[in-house]
């Protein structure tokens, strides 16, 4: 992506270069590979207050968008199990009074939501009737990468909401069973006194569990390694790589703080 808002693909091998998509209203941001390697998505600005997701197949290289927006659906991920597309969306409002306009305010407003790729996938928002034991370490032993199944037809249609409370969330990623998001609190440009780099929560929503916890306080940004085993994040001026979807512990010898 470069800042003439256009999407390219390079072939390394063939040193080839390939023009994928091209915006006028806005950068086109949020990208991220399949774990199969064979499709991308991105957040892509339709008009100059709509933002939608957009797949592009790499073989053919064409493109779909597959949300159909309200304002803003951005930061969109692959589920590394290639089920889902995990994506934050500008499209739950709870109006808010305000004390001194008089007014409704909308301070929160964001969502996050995933896409069944898969048309016979159901709901992971809805318990499942319980597998023997063995039939559940079989599911959990890591598979090689395989073709991800995407089928486009209603994709729009097979949008699911969270089944958490609106916020001010970022940075939506996935791991195995799980969900990662950064939760920000609401804060005053006057507090001067308030660090910004601990004023979000790293949230986790557990698919078997049906809940969602707080993995990781007061951070601003994490990310994850390319295997999805292990997450950084940034809090407090200080970095830390911890195992991802695990709660860290301040007694973990490997731990050194300053």
């Amino acid at each position: 992506v470069n800042h003439r808002c256009e999407l390219f693909h390079v072939n390394l091998k063939t040193q080839k270069l390939h023009l994928i998509d091209k915006s006028t209203f806005g950068d086109i941001s949020g990208l991220d590979w399949s774990p199969d390697g064979k499709w991308i998505v991105y957040d892509y600005p339709l008009t100059d207050r709509l933002r939608a997701i957009k797949l592009c197949e790499i073989k053919s290289f064409k493109t779909y968008v597959i949300t159909r927006p309200l304002l803003e659906d951005f930061q969109p991920s692959f589920d590394p199990e290639g089920k889902y597309i995990y994506f934050l969306s500008k499209r739950t409002y709870s109006p808010c009074p305000d004390n001194l306009q008089f007014e409704m305010g909308f301070p929160k407003g964001v969502k996050p939501y995933l896409i069944l790729l898969d048309e016979s996938l159901t709901s992971p928002f809805i318990p499942q009737p319980k597998v023997e034991d063995k039939k559940l370490k079989e599911a959990k032993k890591p598979e090689d990468v395989k073709n991800i199944k995407i089928d486009l037809t209603k994709i729009e249609e097979r949008i699911l909401e969270f089944p958490v409370a609106e916020g001010d969330y970022a940075f939506i990623r996935g791991i195995p069973g799980k969900a990662l998001y950064l939760s920000r609190h609401l804060h005053s440009s006057a507090d001067e006194e308030e660090d910004p780099t601990t004023r979000g929560n790293l949230e986790c929503y557990d698919f078997a569990m049906k809940k969602e916890e707080t993995l990781i306080p007061k951070i601003s940004f994490y990310s994850l390694s390319g295997d999805s085993q292990w997450l950084c994040y940034y809090g407090a001026k200080r970095l830390r790589v911890v195992k991802a979807g695990e709660k860290p512990q301040d007694n973990d010898s490997s731990y050194r703080k300053g």
